[in-house]
């Protein structure tokens, strides 16, 4: 199970997917007290990207044990490739056009690293490495050949 490159490639994509609860990806523009630094976003200040990334973290979880099943890791892990593009859409949505005054932000900032916003396009190429690595594995029993 492990030994297999697609297994690897889905815990990094739940990794990236569960770093979206600490790497933040914007600021929050609503100061509760004047001259007080802004709050970071990050995925548990809304519950929509909250959801979303606790659930394409499971899935690419869940799909490590489907080694057995290829077919249905396959057509799984492009949920996943679509949870996490509602993610990133989400984000960016949130931090720019968002009515709250929130601002997005990308590197450095107040002595902050914001990169989150990159953490769903991580997983959208982890699981799509998984899937590369899944077919590899599906060729050579489709053509009646063993490794």
């Amino acid at each position: 199970m492990i030994q297999r490159i697609q297994s690897v490639w889905f815990l990094l994509a739940s990794c990236s997917a569960f770093l979206l609860f600490v790497l933040p990806y914007g600021l929050d523009g609503r100061m509760t007290v004047p001259g007080q630094e802004l709050a970071s976003l990050t995925a548990k200040s809304d519950w929509l990207l909250a959801t979303l990334s606790t659930v394409t973290g499971l899935v690419c979880l869940a799909l490590i044990f489907l080694y057995k099943n290829r077919k249905q890791q396959m057509q799984m892990s492009w949920i996943a490739v679509v949870l996490s593009l509602l993610a990133l859409i989400f984000q960016i949505y949130n931090a720019q056009f968002g009515t709250q005054g929130h601002k997005f932000a990308i590197g450095l900032y107040d002595g902050r690293l914001f990169v989150g916003v990159f953490l769903p396009v991580l997983t959208i190429l982890f699981a799509l490495l998984a899937r590369q690595g899944i077919r590899k594995d599906e060729a050579p029993i489709r053509s009646d050949r063993l490794r």
